[in-house]
């Protein structure tokens, strides 16, 4: 199109002149310039159209319209049951990146989802082929915003649980400095693509309600700072309401839509008051460390104005589970934020450490007074966020003090009554307080996570004081296989530390599945000092077969009988107990299935 104006504004030029100097010139020789101006033009016309026919669509694609606009409006009542999340679910991507050169420096989309109940980050690869197509299935326990980056692109892509999605996206840029702008996406699917489509739709409008800002170690500029992205943001809830009622999709898309949206235009308001309290303090080497010190010309930023008034805010914000479907990172700021790090820290029981004068001390707000408990503590929480924010108990408080507990939950070290019984008091506590279903199904996961490990643990005592260790010395592989007189015998000497010994162990599954009707047995064998970690790993992988443990001694032995100078090693046992081969097992397989094919 600009070549098209380019070649009538070259038109007139000419135009203008023959008219100005050169009147002189008869009829004939005019329309000869004039008809050689305009086949100039139809050439110019015909390569701006040959252009546009090859090179991609550079327009995303428009959400369908109603002739009558139609939405009920957000209500955040609707979604208290949180019946979207959906624990152990996944989303199946079809993907494809229009203009992929196999030569870039990358091959391979790296998904990243987040899920947010038990504060849990996911990583998922998926490898492109020539084509730049790639299929991925991904863990998604609730609907959300997830990351895709490939070479120095990233996108943000919505999905939702047990759904389909197909995307397209262009390698190319609508700014050369932006990886994450497109020229062009597009999503064929359900609600998720409609709900993709919209906000890339809107993506460029919502963009004049965002106001760039600069945080300064200033209380007063950070209040008007402030109050303009607060204008900005009731600005764009108006264009919300405005809009997305003329979209021909779903309540629940729509719903969706307007909670990304907003979360993406607030998201500032709680990235300044992240970015501000990082000024609380400088960062020194010392002794090739770093530590934090502070920062002697901080000065405190009063929260009870500038987080003032939250409450027009609720329904859109801290009180919307849909904010689950947004990016990650508002959730972060917020729950992690001035208003709700401390119900974070008395959910888990422990205490938040501040430098006073230049020395660490316990936040006053976090110690329980005599007779005080945990709930009422964040009980008194609550009050105070409701008397100097507007906001008390809601969905993100709730959030906060559920990340409290669960990642703790799901990283016991060691699994006891007593531990037990405390998460039991803990989720109580927190339970006492959170209103939110799938909150509190995922606190109550975590505890029974923890009741599941501890009778595990108590069968594997039990069944470790049943289990085969070997001290005697004497000829240690005889009473190794001794139970298993007239079977074919492949011993494997490993150990949790030896990477190889893992992996030969998991490839062995299927051939001890495939023989599992023959006179096979498969022996692992390792040190009793490594009792436990070998264990574990058995249990973690479902690995098949017998597992004997040698004393030092016996161990010992053994390596000298075999001459064992690494491991994995193997010793190959035919039907009549006579050793036919040793050293790495994976070597000795087809060996072992030709004994037991005779």
């Amino acid at each position: 199109m600009l070549m098209f104006l380019w070649k009538i504004l070259i038109f007139l030029l000419l135009l203008h002149k023959i008219i100005s100097y050169n009147l002189n010139l008869d009829i004939f020789n005019l329309i000869s310039i004039f008809m050689k101006r305009i086949f100039s033009i139809l050439v110019g016309v015909g390569c701006t159209l040959a252009a546009f026919a090859v090179a991609p669509i550079s327009e995303n694609q428009t959400p369908r319209m109603l002739n009558t606009p139609s939405w009920d409006g957000f209500d955040v009542e609707c979604y208290r049951e949180m019946d979207f999340v959906k624990p152990g679910a996944k989303t199946h991507l079809i993907g494809k990146l229009d203009g992929y050169d196999p030569l870039l420096e990358y091959s391979v989309v790296e998904i990243y989802s987040y899920d947010h109940l038990n504060e849990k980050r996911n990583v998922e690869v998926a490898e492109l082929d020539s084509a730049g197509n790639f299929v991925v299935d991904l863990p998604l326990p609730h609907p959300q915003t997830v990351t895709l980056i490939f070479g120095r692109h990233y996108r943000k892509v919505f999905l939702m649980p047990e759904d389909t999605l197909k995307y397209t996206t262009s390698t190319t840029l609508r700014d050369p400095n932006d990886y994450s702008r497109a020229i062009y996406s597009k999503f064929e699917g359900g609600d998720a693509a409609d709900v993709n489509i919209a906000c890339e739709f809107m993506c460029d409008s919502l963009n004049r309600y965002k106001r760039r800002y600069a945080v300064v170690n200033d209380p007063d500029s950070m209040l008007v700072i402030n109050a303009k992205i607060k204008a900005a943001f009731h600005d764009a809830v108006d264009y919300l309401n405005r809009t997305i009622p003329t979209f021909d999709m779903s309540q629940w898309a729509k719903d969706v839509t307007f909670s990304r949206c907003a979360a993406d235009v607030y998201l500032p308001i709680v990235d300044m008051d992240y970015y501000y309290r990082e000024l609380k303090y400088n960062f020194e080497d010392r002794d090739g460390m770093t530590i934090r010190i502070p920062n002697p010309e901080y000065r405190p930023l009063d929260y009870s104005k500038y987080f003032n008034d939250r409450k027009d805010y609720l329904a859109y914000i801290y009180d919307n589970p849909l904010i689950l479907c947004g990016d990650n990172l508002i959730i972060s700021r917020i729950v992690n934020g001035s208003m709700f790090y401390l119900h974070r820290a008395i959910a888990a029981g422990g205490n938040v450490l501040e430098i006073v004068n230049g020395e660490f001390r316990l936040k006053s707000e976090t110690i329980l007074k005599d007779g005080e408990s945990r709930l009422q503590k964040l009980m008194e929480l609550d009050e105070r966020c409701e008397r100097n924010f507007g906001i008390g108990n809601c969905f993100m408080s709730q959030l906060a003090m559920t990340y409290g507990v669960v990642p703790g939950f799901k990283n016991i070290p060691e699994f006891s009554k007593e531990m037990l019984d405390y998460c039991k008091m803990g989720a109580s506590v927190i339970l006492s307080e959170i209103s939110y279903k799938g909150l509190a199904a995922s606190v109550i996961d975590g505890v029974s996570d923890i009741a599941v490990g501890l009778a595990l643990k108590e069968a594997r005592q039990k069944a470790d004081s049943e289990s085969r260790t070997i001290s005697d010395v004497s000829d240690v592989l005889a009473e190794i296989i001794s139970p298993y007189k007239g079977k074919v015998i492949l011993v494997d000497v490993w150990n949790t530390g030896c990477g190889p010994c893992l992996s030969g162990m998991l490839d062995q599954k299927g051939f001890i599945k495939e023989y599992a009707d023959s006179p096979l047995q498969v022996i692992y064998v390792a040190e009793e000092r490594y009792k436990e970690p070998c264990e574990r790993w058995i249990e973690e992988n479902e690995i098949a077969g017998e597992h004997v443990y040698l004393t030092q001694d016996a161990y010992a032995h053994l390596s000298a009988d075999f001459n064992i100078t690494g491991i994995p090693f193997g010793i190959v046992i035919n039907k009549d107990g006579e050793i036919v081969s040793s050293g790495h097992p994976f070597f000795q397989i087809d060996l072992v299935k030709s004994l037991l094919n005779k």
